[in-house]
């Protein structure tokens, strides 16, 4: 009976840990809305582009708050540089290889794919419409 109570107590502790977790992400990010709204205000931008603005924000920026960002994540600094080189290029590889000239790269000349992956690719986000050249 009081393994039982003390196996419970420690599943509601972990549960109340992450919910507590989750709203302090959102508080976070609700902050930071709001002090882009108040910006966007002060500097008296239009109305249709500040609702563009905080549409993308809430559809496209918030729902990456909850995934940790590379640069956060200081045990990646300590890699070996070989162990890192393979780490991008996993991260990188499923989004390039639809491209039949990476796919080529990547089945015959896999170095010179991995150089391309560690140091000529950048991630970058559009939005529908948007010229990339």
């Amino acid at each position: 009976l009081i393994l039982g109570l003390i196996a419970f107590s420690s599943i509601v502790s972990s549960i109340a840990a992450a919910t507590n977790n989750l709203k302090s992400v959102g508080t976070h990010y609700n902050r930071q809305r709001w002090k882009l709204k108040t910006f966007l205000k002060q500097q008296k931008i239009s109305r249709p582009l500040t609702k563009h603005i905080l549409n993308y924000s809430d559809l496209d920026i918030k729902p990456l708050e909850n995934k940790i960002a590379e640069h956060s994540v200081e045990l990646l600094r300590h890699l070996p540089h070989s162990l890192y080189m393979d780490l991008v290029v996993e991260m990188y590889d499923q989004d390039i290889i639809v491209h039949p000239l990476f796919e080529g790269l990547q089945l015959r000349s896999t170095p010179v794919f991995r150089l391309i992956c560690n140091t000529a690719l950048k991630r970058l986000t559009l939005v529908p419409n948007d010229i990339l050249f």
